[in-house]
């Protein structure tokens, strides 16, 4: 966090994604989530971090807010990687979310559902394709991702709360930004776009060297692991 000073009153505001509150981070989703301009989100921005109200907001300097931008640049580049909605309930159901950086994640549940619902969403905007993301990565069991589940979470799930929905996929952005930074060899475009130069059924295959019967091994398998098993073979 950081001091702010404007007209002889401070107040702080985070420095990066992962010192976000919840209450933060959904705000942040809701203005992220809308057409405003970068110039209308300092100023939305400076008025809920230091309590200003819209007559006060607006006799501030413009040179000020233009102080101010560069403050809130990091938002713009998305790096959030701790997950501020752990659990959720709705419709008396409880979901469990993934945990930091998605660690717990399986291969078949990153490379067969959340990654094909995301790529469909982000290509789309199919409201559709985002509640699906979201149940494949909310699970009714901590931990245990169950593939025949996801369909029907996605029916309770999507009456989230707009803001909650874009709050999980700027989650979700940050650690697809943070993994390829980390596996920035198996990633080399800065983009986990460039895994599409593998698909599903091919890696396993790979990974299988032959042998069909480690193939369910293969796809609950840690994300982590095929990631750094890859990144090894093509070191080679």
């Amino acid at each position: 966090m950081k001091n702010i000073f404007i007209n002889n009153k401070s107040f702080a505001i985070p420095s990066k994604w992962n010192e976000l509150t919840k209450k933060q981070l959904l705000y942040f989703s809701f203005l992220l989530s809308q057409k405003f301009t970068k110039e209308e989100i300092v100023v939305l921005l400076t008025m809920f971090f230091s309590k200003y109200g819209v007559r006060k907001t607006s006799k501030i300097e413009p040179l000020i807010f233009k102080e101010l931008e560069k403050h809130f640049n990091f938002i713009f580049e998305i790096k959030l990687t701790v997950n501020l909605l752990p659990k959720i309930r709705i419709r008396f159901k409880r979901f469990y979310g993934p945990t930091q950086a998605l660690s717990n994640m399986t291969f078949e549940q990153f490379f067969v559902f959340s990654e094909s619902y995301f790529d469909n969403f982000t290509k789309t905007g199919s409201q559709y394709s985002l509640d699906l993301l979201i149940a494949s990565l909310y699970t009714r069991q901590q931990y245990k991702f169950e593939p025949l589940q996801v369909e029907q979470n996605a029916k309770v799930l999507k009456h989230l709360s707009e803001k909650e929905k874009y709050a999980i996929l700027i989650f979700y952005q940050g650690n697809r930004n943070f993994i390829a930074k980390q596996f920035n060899k198996l990633f080399s475009s800065g983009d986990t776009d460039s895994k599409k130069e593998y698909d599903f059924l091919g890696l396993v295959e790979l990974l299988n060297n032959k042998d069909v019967s480690k193939n369910n091994q293969i796809k609950n398998t840690n994300i982590y692991e095929i990631f750094t098993y890859l990144t090894n073979l093509k070191s080679k």
